[in-house]
């Protein structure tokens, strides 16, 4: 590598640092002949091998769960750093994720001394907590694996837990050469790394991609907007700010993957941009129906629920050879193209009343969980 390739690699990672440190509230830290190994050391790491910030998971699960004695924790601890030797890189990323969006199973016990489990939270996912989680990037974190030792860009650790990985290249190097030169090694010479990854970005500062494991170059895709109403831009700061947003990054880890277990075949799904941006909108309209409500003496809250129906029916469909009508490039608008204000005129003058239906949430998320299951990453 030449002084000036380094130069802009290092003007890339630098400036994603900085976004990220001083609009999005994230620690920084450049490990590169810096890190200090130990328990007190840099990041708190005793070795090359080790991806699991232990100090930072300890003080998260502590705060987390106050119950927990010191076996509870680390009970907790082994059951989020072992492996099982003959699972796949995505059967143990799939194990993890459980853990991670669900808790872990501790072992406690009912005061008839009857064994039970307890699952111990290891992110705060709660509305209006999650800046509560310890967000840390770190540049240049140095990988060992079992024969290999690799460098990775930028990492991003929620809670001591690697949920995010980033390469980047020069301007003038397409991101493709990123995915196949660099990120396809790593998923091999240092997959311990990827056992808690939500998803991957790559990106040459003007172009950027977001996939997860398993998915081919081609399903890694943009992420274009914030708000649906923007033009579009496929550069890596509105990536940045779309996915790595501390309240966005919970959303979509909590929210926004699926396991794909049909056909035999097990593939791991994060929602696009507009599958994103289409059904929050949709939520967010749901939570505020009272408000609505109040604007129109003749508006019923479930005038409101047909409506989204209808619209989540039409607008994020799924045709019946398994093509995601909603995708970008279909003729059928998905919902995030909806006029609400229209909407919301439309409400009153609806004469449907008191109809009785689901769950509007449970059904928002089936509907989305579809849409995923069909897009599919073979």
């Amino acid at each position: 590598m030449t002084s000036n390739d380094y130069s802009e690699d290092k003007l890339i990672q630098e400036s994603t640092a900085e976004l990220l440190e001083h609009e999005l509230g994230w620690e920084s830290v450049f490990a590169f002949d810096k890190e200090v190994f130990g328990e007190n050391g840099t990041l708190g790491r005793m070795s090359q091998y080790e991806v699991l910030l232990r100090p930072r998971f300890k003080a998260a699960l502590k705060r987390l769960n106050p119950w927990l004695t010191d076996k509870q924790m680390e009970e907790a601890l082994l059951a989020m750093t072992e492996h099982m030797s003959s699972a796949s890189l995505m059967q143990t990323n799939e194990e993890k994720y459980r853990y991670i969006r669900d808790g872990i199973p501790v072992t406690c016990y009912k005061p008839n001394g009857e064994k039970d489990e307890r699952r111990a939270l290891v992110i705060d996912f709660r509305e209006g907590h999650q800046e509560e989680n310890d967000f840390l990037a770190v540049r240049e974190l140095t990988v060992r694996g079992a024969l290999y030792e690799r460098r990775a860009d930028l990492v991003c650790f929620v809670n001591g837990l690697p949920l995010v990985f980033m390469e980047v290249k020069n301007h003038d190097i397409a991101v493709e050469n990123a995915y196949n030169d660099n990120y396809s090694d790593y998923l091999v010479s240092i997959s311990q790394l990827f056992y808690y990854n939500a998803f991957s970005i790559l990106s040459n500062g003007i172009d950027a991609r977001i996939g997860t494991i398993g998915s081919k170059w081609e399903f890694f895709n943009h992420w274009k907007r914030l708000v649906e109403e923007e033009a579009g831009n496929i550069e890596l700061p509105t990536m940045l700010r779309g996915v790595l947003n501390k309240k966005n990054l919970l959303d979509l880890v909590e929210n926004f993957i699926l396991y794909d277990h049909s056909d035999g075949k097990n593939v791991k799904i994060l929602a696009r941009n507009h599958q994103y941006l289409g059904v929050n909108q949709a939520v967010e309209m749901y939570r505020h129906r009272k408000e609505l409500q109040k604007k129109s003496k003749h508006v019923d809250v479930t005038d409101i629920s047909v409506v989204i129906n209808h619209i989540i029916n039409d607008h994020l469909d799924i045709d019946e050879n398994g093509v995601d009508s909603s995708h970008e490039d279909h003729p059928i608008i998905d919902i995030s193209k909806i006029n609400f204000d229209i909407l919301r005129r439309e409400f009153a003058k609806s004469k449907r009343k008191n109809l009785v239906m689901r769950d509007l949430q449970d059904m928002l998320q089936e509907r989305l969980a579809r849409m995923m299951a069909v897009n599919s990453n073979l």
